[in-house]
């Protein structure tokens, strides 16, 4: 795969200019009715150390008759197989177990129960993870994630990206499915510009309404508090303090807690600072990255990036388009993740020859034109 990416790079196809990243949801091959809840593993178990128990016994018992030697009677092949598979499957049982997943898939083990978005089903899957170069249209990058997010890989398939061109990206696009305040500040760390809303951004922007920040809400969010760094403490609009309470876990992230020293319940403006009725002092959880949302907040309101978003989707769906309409490919051949993964390989490997030879078609116009 990155020979191609290379070869298009020696044939000056590809500028990785701007990256446009989507994911979408291929079945896996292997049936959701064959699908073991966390609620049964222990009976499971049970009924399997009993089947083995009993043939254990049946093999005593033929040995004391007819001898260790073979005999001509043995279990046939297929049920020797059998065998073997259940104890697998107690393997695979207790592996989950010590795991703590919820489920297991006795067909494909490593495939997860996925919702696709476009038919509501929840079915076997895996995530395949696209890049695409803006420009040229070919896929930079690629990956067969078991993961019902995308977010997570947003840092990940740029560096890809990257490592496969030798070209750092000067944009980066993709829907709020990607967007963290962490991975997207990452990328503006980088100089990178990205065009990658949160969630309520996006909401705004698919029901054309104008893009609300923080900092125009009516309730008291974060922003309308001021920071005292020789301090360590935030002043709400009606001049209380807020006090460093410590740290804690939210999500997969660590905020900073600060919370009022004083009663919040008789301030005139409780109603708007007092997320929960019932309580009495307003708190923050402050996110060090917070500063990326209003970053991004404030990029949207603007045309141009309003624009870049309308155009994503353009690029990127006629990849997977090209995967599930043209082509047919609507699940794995192959199971488990890494031979999924092959197979993601091979579908991207064909349409970049399609781009590539699309190209150089038109390179070959453009000659004779100039004759």
């Amino acid at each position: 795969f990155p020979q191609m990416i290379q070869i298009a790079q020696r044939l000056n196809i590809t500028k990785l200019g701007r990256l446009i990243l989507d994911g979408t949801k291929i079945k896996a091959n292997a049936s959701a009715d064959k699908v073991i809840r966390a609620d049964k593993y222990e009976e499971v178990i049970k009924s399997i150390d009993n089947y083995l128990e009993n043939a254990h016994a049946q093999d005593l018992e033929e040995d004391n008759a007819y001898g260790k030697e073979l005999t001509g009677q043995e279990l046939p092949p297929e049920l020797r197989s059998k065998t073997k598979r259940i104890r697998r499957l107690k393997e695979l049982i207790q592996e989950a177990k010590s795991q703590n997943l919820k489920y297991i898939n006795t067909t494909d083990p490593e495939a997860k129960l996925l919702k696709d978005t476009s038919t509501g089903k929840i079915k076997p899957s895996y995530n395949i993870q696209t890049v695409l170069d803006a420009d040229s249209g070919l896929i930079v990058a690629y990956k067969t994630t078991d993961t019902p997010t995308d977010n997570e890989h947003l840092e990940s398939m740029v560096k890809q990206a990257e490592e496969n061109t030798g070209i750092k990206p000067e944009k980066v696009d993709a829907d709020s499915g990607y967007y963290s305040n962490a991975s997207v500040g990452a990328l503006e760390k980088e100089q990178i510009d990205t065009c990658i809303p949160d969630s309520n951004t996006a909401s705004c922007l698919h029901k054309g309404e104008d893009i609300k920040s923080d900092e125009s809400n009516a309730r008291y969010t974060q922003d309308k508090f001021q920071y005292h760094p020789e301090e360590n403490t935030y002043i709400c609009p009606q001049a209380k303090k807020l006090t460093y309470q410590g740290e804690y876990k939210l999500g997969n992230k660590m905020v900073k807690k600060y919370s009022c020293i004083e009663n919040c319940r008789d301030c005139p403006d409780a109603i708007k600072c007092l997320t929960n009725p019932k309580a009495k002092h307003r708190t923050l959880a402050i996110d060090p990255e917070h500063k990326t949302l209003l970053l991004v907040q404030e990029k949207f309101k603007k045309e141009q990036y309003q624009q870049r978003y309308k155009e994503r989707g353009a690029f990127i769906e006629r990849v997977f388009g090209h995967f599930k309409k043209n082509l047919k490919f609507t699940q794995f051949y192959l199971r488990g993740k890494a031979k999924a993964d092959v197979e993601t390989c091979l579908l991207c490997i064909g349409f970049n020859i399609l781009v590539i030879k699309h190209w150089l078609i038109i390179k070959a116009i453009e000659s004779l034109a100039t004759i």
